[in-house]
């Protein structure tokens, strides 16, 4: 059986990184906010708070350079084409 793990804070920076940019990606690219936050297991306000880094400041605002507890610390790296 495969461990899965339902917290997204538990995956290391890279990883936890690749998922925003795939998850911000598929909501550009038509998919519902929604069903993203389902594939991926993680709460609708994750992905919003993404899109919204994401809206802000563009590819470079999705950097997480922050791991504290502050949502509005964090930075996510998304590479959008």
């Amino acid at each position: 059986m495969v461990n899965v793990t339902r917290d997204a804070r538990k995956l290391d920076h890279k990883t936890l990184e690749e998922m925003r940019l795939r998850a911000v990606q598929r909501v550009q690219d038509g998919e519902s906010p929604e069903v993203v936050c389902q594939v991926f297991g993680v709460s609708r306000a994750a992905i919003y708070n993404w899109l919204a880094m994401y809206r802000a400041g563009g590819a470079c605002a999705a950097r997480q350079t922050d791991s504290g507890p502050s949502a509005h610390t964090h930075r996510l790296a998304i590479a959008l084409d």
